[in-house]
């Protein structure tokens, strides 16, 4: 049988005793001023708050400190003085609302010497960091009893609701401070202020999130806790509140045992055997049926040669569900039909089982992550949680340590009352996950969370060593893979070993990011790229033929790693692409490439002369023309200007040598090329001999006669240089004929070895 006042008195002095060693403790039995430690009145603006030692209605003997700064204008803060700088810090108070009529429940302000950051707990349920900025909500009431604790490292605060793994706020303080103290209470005149405080403990040795550092004294965790409890010192049916016997059939045994592995202790061995038997224990939920429990149970089998270690049925709120821990290593919830394996059914476990209406969760050995979620599909009308062999099917076989219950909610492991540190036995635990996994450079995806096992990790570019941070969930568990690593790409591989030889492997792919934001190509699909492409040029030109629409520009990168934005088609020209490459870190390198299309423009916009009538007036069209010089002329300057500015002329200028025939070529940009023809005659007699020479009529209609001072060659041009007539005369006076030639301007010339004379003939109708 158990012993449990000796034991539990002597457990209690010891835990005090070592905890002595960090928390200090406030219980609210007293005024804070009265404390040992004391606190001092700080930030005072009257009226004074109402403050007192009030009873606590939920625990005889036991007291509450009840604060209240009413009305607005009223400040009040009791202040505790670190004896020195404090860069990390635990406090943890449980509290709650006095009246939602109020503005806020609590203020903390926490000043380590170096960082300050203080959080407002506000009436309906939201918070905020004022420091920071950071407002969130907490998920609960807060005119409900909650346990907060409040932690800093240097710079960084830490938030965490009723003991749970997870904080609701993790921050970056900018505020700086030389104070070295807490305060609590109302900082805000323009608010009012109310909390009941059932303590305050604080550690000034270091940041502790739950579950490190020294555990929250049992005295003052467990004495409030609403559990009802079977441990095992009598049968069920002598217990308080009492068990009955249900479901009792064939041959069974309940006895108590006294507990190999804890002298002091006592266990209940409940045996249902053979298969045709059944004995349960019940437990009768009150009349006006909770709509939220809790069970939780140290239950190990007996023998794996029968065939369970026990049966849980929660007949609750409606609906019902069991749940069946076999000795092959499974287990099952019956009425969803749903099953999983575990660790040595037959070895001790904690089994924690709640219900809110119909949705159970099924937690094992308090890890904070269910074996299982279910919505109860069974309807009953029984109002009972019953613990045995139901099922005459089966032979069982199991040795109760103890059960717990709690009828005011349904809570998680580190939810809610915590397991009574009396009833706690040493279990060798199976817990092989992580609590933290961190690097000192580069980027950890996904962010961690102890399920996941998988992460990569992208260094800085350039990065030649990380380092690899990783501590256990369970503080038996052991780490092994952390620490330096130089050679990338590598893989790292975090192995968590459980205190029973359980295995879990965390697996980092670790490389360095890459910063080359270049090119490797870039390739138009039509055109001429200027210059050719280099990796290292980031500015082009891409003259498109003439005519062009559209282009489509390929990039790639010269990382498979880099994204690149800004190619594809492009369709209106003139037009700067921007072609941006992203490197894997971030790095940015842009590509400019000016599109254009090439002219195919070879038209002159005019052609003049220096002097002399050019014949006939200038059209772009038109690439034929004479120019008429007065005899003796010796020079003479042809000016041609491009239509497009971007052609070039070539044969315009000073011409020397008259009369001539002058080609005027024009190349377009895109090498498209036109010529322009320039006839230049000398009109009258080079020589003298002007009265040798003579014709008539003119204007002439049909034909005219030419006397002529010797024999020589007799040619008849248009203005545009084309010959119509050419001969050779050697009679004085010759007739040349105009009936088939169009009525205009010609230029008759004749010349021989000594003689030269250009006369302007007139065709008329």
């Amino acid at each position: 049988m158990k012993k449990n006042v000796t034991l539990t008195a002597f457990l209690l002095m010891t835990l005090l005793i070592a905890q002595a060693q960090s928390w200090n403790v406030y219980t609210g039995k007293v005024l804070p001023n009265l404390n040992i430690p004391a606190f001092s009145e700080n930030s005072v603006t009257l009226p004074a708050p109402i403050d007192t030692i009030l009873p606590n209605p939920e625990q005889d003997g036991d007291s509450i400190y009840s604060f209240i700064s009413y009305p607005k204008g009223a400040k009040f803060l009791w202040k505790y003085d670190f004896p020195a700088a404090v860069p990390n810090v635990t406090l943890v108070t449980r509290l709650k609302g006095i009246s939602d009529t109020l503005d806020r429940v609590m203020e903390i302000d926490m000043q380590n010497g170096a960082f300050r950051e203080r959080i407002v707990i506000k009436n309906d349920n939201s918070f905020e960091l004022k420091q920071s900025g950071f407002k969130g909500s907490f998920p609960a009431n807060v005119m409900d009893w909650h346990m907060i604790r409040f932690t800093m490292k240097n710079d960084s605060a830490f938030i965490y609701l009723d003991e749970q793994p997870d904080p609701v706020a993790a921050v970056k303080t900018p505020t700086s401070t030389t104070n070295k103290y807490f305060r609590l209470g109302d900082n805000d005149g323009n608010s009012t202020t109310g909390a009941l405080i059932d303590w305050i403990i604080w550690d000034e040795t270091g940041c502790y999130a739950p579950d490190q550092g020294a555990a929250i004294p049992d005295s003052l965790v467990q004495r409030k806790a609403g559990w009802k409890v079977y441990s095992a010192r009598v049968l069920p049916s002598e217990n308080n509140p009492a068990f009955a016997t249900s479901n009792v059939s064939g041959t069974y045994t309940n006895t108590l045992l006294d507990d190999p592995d804890h002298p002091e202790n006592s266990l209940l061995e409940l045996i249902a055997h053979p298969a045709a038997s059944k004995f349960m224990w019940k437990y009768n939920w009150p009349a006006d049926e909770p709509p939220a429990v809790t069970m939780v149970a140290r239950v190990k089998g007996v023998s794996d040669t029968l065939d369970r270690v026990m049966e849980f049925d929660f007949e609750h709120f409606g609906t019902r569900e069991r749940l069946y821990v076999k000795t092959n290593n499974t287990w099952e919830l019956k009425e969803s039909g749903t099953t999983g394996t575990m660790k040595k059914a037959t070895g001790w476990h904690i089994y924690r089982i709640t219900k809110e209406k119909n949705l159970v969760n099924v937690y094992l050995d308090e890890n904070p992550v269910p074996l299982a979620t279910v919505i109860a599909p069974t309807t009953t009308t029984n109002k009972w949680f019953r613990f045995g062999d139901g099922n005459s099917g089966s032979s069982l076989g199991g040795v109760v340590d103890w059960i717990i219950w709690d009828e005011s909610g349904a809570y998680a492991p580190k939810r809610g009352y915590l397991i009574p540190d009396s009833l706690i036995q040493e279990v060798v635990s199976g817990d092989a996950l992580l609590a933290t996994l961190t690097a000192n450079t580069g980027t950890l995806s996904p962010a961690f969370d102890p399920d996941i096992t998988e992460y990569t990790l992208k260094l800085p570019a350039g990065s030649s060593s990380v380092t690899i941070d990783a501590t256990a969930h369970h503080a038996k568990a052991t780490v092994t893979g952390t620490g330096e690593y130089t050679s990338f790409p590598t893989d790292a591989e975090i192995t968590v070993t459980a205190e029973d030889g359980t295995t879990k492997t965390y697996t980092i792919s670790i490389s360095v990011l890459s910063n080359d934001a270049t090119l490797a190509a870039l390739t138009p699909g039509s055109g001429i790229l200027s210059p050719e492409f280099d990796p290292e040029i980031t500015e082009y030109v891409l003259k498109l033929p003439a005519g062009s629409t559209s282009v489509t520009l390929v990039a790639t990168p010269n990382d498979a790693k880099a994204t690149v934005t800004g190619t594809g088609e492009f369709s209106a020209f003139p037009v700067d692409a921007v072609i941006k490459v992203t490197a894997e870190d971030g790095t940015i390198k842009e590509y400019v490439v000016t599109i254009m299309v090439l002219s195919n423009d070879a038209s002159l916009a005019s052609l003049t002369a220096s002097e002399g009538t050019l014949s006939p007036e200038f059209d772009p069209e038109i690439t034929s023309y004479t120019l008429e010089l007065p005899s003796g002329t010796t020079s003479v300057t042809l000016t041609a200007t491009p239509n497009d500015n971007k052609a070039s002329v070539e044969g315009d200028g000073e011409i020397t040598t008259l009369p001539a025939d002058i080609t005027i070529t024009v190349t377009a940009e895109d090498g498209t090329t036109a010529t322009y023809m320039v006839h230049i005659l000398l009109t009258g007699i080079r020589e003298n001999g002007a009265g040798k020479f003579s014709l008539y009529p003119n204007p002439a209609r049909e034909q005219i006669t030419v006397t002529l001072p010797t024999a020589g060659k007799l040619t008849l041009k248009n203005t545009l240089g084309q010959t119509l007539i050419a001969r050779n005369c050697f009679e004085p006076q010759v007739t040349v004929d105009l009936k088939d030639i169009k009525t205009g301007i010609y230029f008759l010339t004749f010349e021989n070895a000594d003689f030269s004379v250009t006369m302007k003939v007139v065709r008329s109708e």
